[in-house]
């Protein structure tokens, strides 16, 4: 086949014969010969002349493309195009003539693989430095309760060791399901992380028809803080103690009223432990959050209620209400004359707990690094002294101590949910 200059050298010419070639189709002036243009040469030569130099240009321009500043899609293209075009013919050559007669080399070809495979490598060391810009802490629970308040002090702890923002974003409803699957649902780029609590483990006990799956959409990341239930009474309420009110309840089955911040809440959960482990039989009064039941405990209106421990110590210290004992273990340090229920009933603890989590899919430097950070806060004093103060439990933890807490509580709780036969409507 004739070959012309804009066709681009020979395969296989002589190096010499290769650089005349290429002068002559990648031209340095954009001049004709002779001078500017209508100096010693006709408009039609002229004109001639320039769409030759022209198209050698954009053939100079094509092959460009192989150097350090290819693009990597145009890259990918032409690779594409190499293997439609040698699908028949069963063998990958060193060289190619693409439409413009373009030379691949072999360099370029093996340089190839390592380029288009880059873009995951890229995202992922995107990660590094990780936070970049704000990130999103989604509370699926309302502004000023037990995770809200907790999570802003970590949080906000976070906020000025890691020199980024981290903002609270309070998404409410549905015993925390709304908030979680949002969250579940978003981009896993680090920039969206889930800060929730007990009922993530209670919630597909009870309902079959969760919106997201905990194990296959969200990936634990710190456990943050494990609160006890208070078990707290009115200053006036017969019962004094825990073994008062399991006497009191099967002296007479049923006129006994408990409270909890909620169906499906810790609080009612921990309620029913408690009624399984005594063998009793009482009336569960389910509030809307812990706030309206302490309230109802203070005035008399119910004589006992379960509720979150940080949000009841104070009344307790001030006398409102009596505690009758504590869900956790041993004694707390804030409440050191309140026994634990356990010391009645052994293996009754149950707790209130905080956790992190972000979507699954989250780059492994990013769960990392906001562990690290989390076991880095609850290690610092002044917030470590806040959180006592508020009847928190922490303790350094990794994504798999955490995993395997969250797995303990899930087998708690269905086991209770389906024991007690419990329904919500």
């Amino acid at each position: 086949m004739r070959r012309t200059a804009a066709s681009g050298p020979r395969p296989g010419a002589p190096a010499a014969e290769r650089s005349a070639e290429r002068q002559a189709s990648c031209p340095a002036s954009p001049l004709p010969e002779g001078g500017a243009a209508g100096h010693g040469r006709s408009w039609r030569a002229i004109t001639r002349r320039r769409d030759a130099r022209a198209t050698g240009g954009r053939d100079c321009a094509r092959r460009g493309m192989m150097g350090a500043g290819a693009s990597t899609f145009r890259l990918a293209r032409i690779i594409l195009r190499l293997k439609r075009s040698n699908k028949s013919r069963g063998k990958f050559p060193m060289t190619q003539s693409l439409e413009t007669g373009m030379a691949i080399s072999r360099r370029a070809l093996l340089a190839a693989p390592a380029i288009l495979g880059s873009t995951g490598a890229l995202a992922q060391s995107g990660s590094g430095d990780w936070p970049r810009r704000t990130v999103r802490v989604v509370v699926p629970w309302p502004p000023g309760g037990g995770a809200d308040t907790v999570g802003r002090i970590l949080f906000t702890h976070l906020s000025e060791t890691l020199r980024a923002s981290f903002v609270i974003e309070n998404r409410p409803g549905a015993a925390g399901a709304i908030g979680a699957a949002a969250a579940a649902r978003s981009e896993p780029d680090g920039y969206t992380v889930l800060y929730d609590s007990t009922p993530q483990t209670i919630n597909p006990a009870l309902h079959s028809d969760m919106p997201f799956d905990l194990w296959r959409d969200l990936r634990p990341v710190f456990l943050a803080a494990v609160v006890p239930n208070l078990l707290i009474a009115t200053p006036s309420a017969p019962a004094r103690s825990v073994a008062d009110l399991i006497a009191l309840a099967k002296e007479s089955p049923g006129s006994v009223n408990i409270g909890s911040s909620g169906n499906g809440s810790a609080q009612h959960m921990a309620l029913e432990l408690f009624r399984q482990a005594a063998g009793i039989t009482v009336n569960h009064v389910p509030y809307r959050g812990g706030g309206p039941l302490t309230n109802d405990v203070i005035g008399g209106q119910i004589h006992y209620g379960f509720a979150n421990g940080s949000g009841a110590t104070g009344h307790v210290r001030g006398g409102s209400v009596r505690a009758l004992c504590h869900t956790g273990t041993g004694r707390l340090a804030s409440l050191p004359d309140v026994p634990s229920m356990a010391e009645t009933l052994p293996g009754t603890e149950a707790y209130e707990w905080n956790g992190v989590f972000v979507p699954t899919g989250t780059p492994d430097i990013v769960v990392e690094r906001l562990n690290t950070a989390m076991n880095a806060a609850i290690r610092d004093p002044a917030i470590a002294n806040r959180l006592a103060q508020l009847n928190v439990g922490t303790r350094a933890n990794t994504p798999a101590d955490f995993n395997s807490f969250l797995r303990a509580e899930w087998d708690k709780w269905h086991r209770v949910v389906k024991q007690g036969n419990i329904r919500i409507d």
